[in-house]
């Protein structure tokens, strides 16, 4: 019989030996905190211990150096005792180290070189329920100088791209080499028409030219803007705010721009705070289903802990969850996302 997890105080458990790197990113994720420590384990060994005698953390952010001293299988072993663990890895990765960490159910693996804001933003978004792979990692090893082709073609790293719930595109030079499913489906474009059109083609006319000029900018050198808002035109001229986390890769010895976009309602560039809730009335945004099982417990008035009770999470993760709904929905807070997710229907389920 399985044991009853108690949380443990920080939600996240930095796992590998100690070392100045350890204590570094042990460091950075004590910023997701608003008091507590980050807890620590030396070995994977040493935290499925904790964990069967009862403890039972969000997250295992694991360095490669204790994730390689670890036997094969631990991670579908650490989840028949707490099913909803989220493990990331932490470290260095050649072809066949990302192909076996995805078959074994990783949910997040990031490069060694990330930088730390970036490495927030990351374990954000997985504690949010989503899976996450460095965009370096799509063209590691012996495919980071191949033909660009690469990316359309089978195998499972565009397999992996084409099943991302949010838009990805690959940029080089003033065209699209890549674009996964969801993406075209915004941009309205099939796969022959991907590769013709220009990058800033499908951007709205308020910051088209700023757009454009940073991306090609970037594939010269220039300092990269990693996180920032672009609003895409759609079918019929439709208006699709997005943010866009963006990083430098290179394919065939050419500099590259990888950018995944998250649609949000907040993101459109001239909208003031006034017209931001008609804007919102006439896109439907996307929440992930635990975000609308926790959206739908908020609405009814629960709070962060009841909420945490009831699903079985800790009360870290529904923070998280909670901001990043209130960001979708583009609220200021609890009541008002409230209001906005009855008059955009999401709570008609």
């Amino acid at each position: 019989m399985q044991k009853q997890g108690r949380p443990i105080e920080s939600a996240i458990v930095c796992v590998g030996p100690a070392s100045v790197e350890q204590e570094a990113i042990r460091g950075l994720l004590a910023q997701l905190r608003t008091e507590g420590e980050v807890e620590s384990a030396d070995t994977v060994a040493a935290i499925a211990a904790r964990i069967d005698a009862g403890e039972a953390p969000a997250m295992l952010l694991v360095l490669d150096s204790a994730a390689a001293e670890a036997a094969d299988g631990w991670i579908s072993a650490l989840r028949v005792r707490l099913p909803r663990l989220l493990v990331a890895i932490y470290g260095s990765f050649d072809d066949l180290a990302v192909q076996t960490w995805l078959r074994h159910g990783v949910d997040a693996l990031i490069e060694r070189n990330t930088p730390a804001n970036s490495v927030l933003e990351t374990i954000a978004f997985v504690l949010a329920g989503n899976r996450y792979i460095s965009p370096g990692l799509f063209l590691v090893g012996s495919r980071r100088d191949a033909p660009s082709g690469l990316l359309a073609s089978g195998g499972w790293r565009s397999f992996l791209l084409e099943d991302l719930p949010v838009p990805m595109l690959i940029i080089q030079g003033e065209r699209f080499v890549y674009a996964n499913a969801t993406a075209k489906t915004i941009l309205a474009v099939d796969d022959d028409e991907i590769g013709r059109i220009r990058f800033w083609d499908r951007i709205a006319d308020s910051r088209r030219q700023e757009v454009r000029d940073l991306v090609l900018g970037w594939q010269r050198g220039e300092p990269v803007q990693s996180r920032m808002p672009v609003t895409f035109t759609g079918a019929s001229g439709k208006a699709i705010p997005t943010e866009w986390f963006s990083s430098i890769t290179r394919i065939a010895g050419r500099a590259a721009v990888v950018a995944i976009c998250t649609p949000t309602p907040e993101g459109g560039e001239g909208r003031t705070g006034g017209d931001r809730s008609n804007s919102a009335a006439m896109q439907r945004p996307t929440l992930t289903l635990r975000q609308n099982d926790i959206l739908a417990l908020l609405a009814n008035g629960a709070s962060n802990k009841e909420i945490a009770r009831r699903l079985e999470l800790s009360e870290a993760t529904v923070k998280l969850h909670v901001h990043r709904i209130l960001r979708v929905l583009g609220g200021k807070n609890r009541t008002e996302a409230a209001h906005l997710a009855r008059t955009l229907g999401l709570l008609d389920r």
